[in-house]
């Protein structure tokens, strides 16, 4: 609750976002993404974009996995003396082993 009081429940480009008319000169998206697979930027899109970020080029598939395949670890989130983020042994280690 404090959270969505403090806005903290959308991202400081959304709330700079909701100040400025969509047609504004100051409002600038992506709207073309020449990197990433069809699929992640379809799902992207949808999210964030309004349906306008395409995909300009079509990278091949990985050969096991579908272009948008999310995992899951266990694992506890550790934090350094001198770090304000967390980090979390098991999420790294899988990726690791993925990469």
């Amino acid at each position: 609750m404090i959270a969505e009081q403090g806005q903290f429940g959308q991202s400081l480009i959304e709330r700079l976002l909701d100040y400025y008319p969509p047609d504004s000169l100051f409002v600038v998206k992506l709207n073309a993404n020449y990197r990433t697979n069809q699929s992640i930027i379809d799902f992207t899109s949808s999210l964030f974009y309004d349906n306008t970020l395409k995909a300009v080029v079509n990278p091949s598939r990985h050969k096991v996995y579908y272009p948008l395949t999310f995992f899951t670890t266990r694992g506890q989130e550790k934090m350094l003396d001198v770090m304000k983020g967390f980090y979390n042994m098991a999420e790294a280690s899988f990726i690791w082993v993925y990469l």
